[in-house]
């Protein structure tokens, strides 16, 4: 299954030579595909020296017809060999560039998948592990968070002793979703 995206390309237009003032510039969108093949052929094209430090270009030919220009930071690249089946990204155009392709999973992309809470036992999951988190940290941001909002609630007309209890209620509700017996 052939995977399309087109990626944006900026193309600077400068007025006379490249020192010179820019004018404008060109966006133009380029298919890229992303494909399997098996590697036809390498061989090392020069260097170049970019902003990342030396790199090392090579032309890649694929048995599909494709070939384009790898760039890798090292010399002996592992990423195309000649007679490697490889997943790769394909980006056509004037210069067309190879690069590999990784899949990256579900984890890679958005971590664990988040955290759930069980109020019966009061205590915090990650969602795909299982594992029990610490919630000390959460449990003090939830207190401070109680008292200001009952410091708020009694705006200065109240005991401490008041507040505390005000700041207990919210806490409790905030943490468990339910009111606790009040004596008044």
């Amino acid at each position: 299954m052939k995977t399309y995206k087109y990626v944006l390309h900026a193309k600077n237009i400068y007025r006379g030579s490249r020192k010179s003032k820019r004018v404008g510039k060109i966006n133009k969108y380029i298919k890229m595909e992303v494909k399997t093949s098996t590697v036809k052929q390498v061989q090392s094209n020069g260097t170049w020296e970019s902003k990342y430090g030396l790199m090392y270009k090579f032309e890649v030919q694929m048995t599909n017809g494709d070939s384009g220009q790898y760039m890798s930071k090292f010399e002996n690249q592992d990423k195309f060999k000649q007679g490697m089946v490889v997943s790769y990204e394909y980006h056509a155009g004037d210069f067309p560039k190879i690069k590999p392709h990784f899949q990256r999973s579900y984890e890679q992309k958005f971590g664990d998948g988040g955290t759930s809470y069980d109020r019966e036992t009061g205590q915090t999951y990650k969602s795909a592990t299982g594992q029990v988190i610490d919630t000390d940290k959460e449990d003090r941001i939830m207190r401070q968070s109680s008292v200001r909002s009952a410091v708020e609630f009694c705006k200065g007309d109240c005991t401490v002793e008041q507040m505390l209890r005000d700041a207990d209620i919210i806490y409790e509700y905030a943490k468990y979703g339910t009111i606790p017996n009040i004596e008044l």
